[in-house]
């Protein structure tokens, strides 16, 4: 079963991938994609983050 922190690291490492940045800067992008679109992922709603 996957957890919060397993399915954000997993996004970070997407990020990472897709615009070839550093982990801070990915961590950054999706702190910023979390506060634009809260209702994005169902752990984002529920305020898990």
């Amino acid at each position: 079963m996957l957890t919060v922190r397993t399915i954000d690291g997993r996004l970070i490492k997407w990020l990472r991938k897709k615009h070839k940045i550093g982990y801070r800067k990915s961590v950054a992008k999706l702190n910023s994609i979390k506060q634009a679109n809260t209702e994005l992922f169902y752990h984002w709603k529920m305020g898990y983050c």
